[in-house]
């Protein structure tokens, strides 16, 4: 999908997971806030928002982007969305080391964030997962080991901005 953004030719550019295709309903109001925003983000952690996963996925990613927003000291509420449009030369201006699960895009928005750029996030319930299709919990092991992949990458992008 990199080589697909960097080689699209829209001034707008995203991405959402394949089972997510609900969220397109959000893209009118998410492109019209590119007005005011570099990026804009559909986020599970601010007033009005939701998630409606199963309680140990929800309670292990609210407290994951707690966590990262002390931790990369950000304003944004939900680092880990991955729900997202962006001016086309934002992306080209940071693109995306694109290595791993989701973790890429915390570093991402990391560096976007630090370099002054403005990040709106836009409140949203994320739906419960179709048993059988979550990339990231189809059991704990592999939720452990992702989580684990997501740790090493912050400390990654905390070397990084000394």
């Amino acid at each position: 999908y990199l080589v697909g953004l960097i080689n699209s030719s829209g001034d707008i550019v995203g991405w959402i997971d394949s089972n997510m295709s609900s969220v397109i309903k959000h893209y009118p109001q998410m492109i019209n806030k590119l007005d005011e925003a570099d990026i804009v983000i559909l986020s599970r952690y601010i007033e009005g928002s939701k998630d409606e996963r199963n309680k140990f996925r929800v309670i292990v990613s609210y407290l994951l982007n707690k966590f990262l927003k002390l931790i990369l000291r950000s304003k944004i509420n939900d680092i880990s969305s991955g729900l997202h449009i962006m001016k086309r030369e934002i992306f080209l201006s940071e693109i995306p080391i694109a290595y791993g699960h989701g973790e890429f895009f915390m570093e991402f928005l990391s560096r976007i964030e630090k370099r002054g750029h403005k990040i709106i996030e836009l409140t949203y319930t994320h739906p419960g997962d179709i048993e059988g299709n979550s990339k990231s919990f189809p059991n704990l092991y592999t939720f452990s080991k992702l989580g684990f992949f997501y740790i090493m990458r912050l400390l990654r992008t905390l070397l990084k901005r000394q």
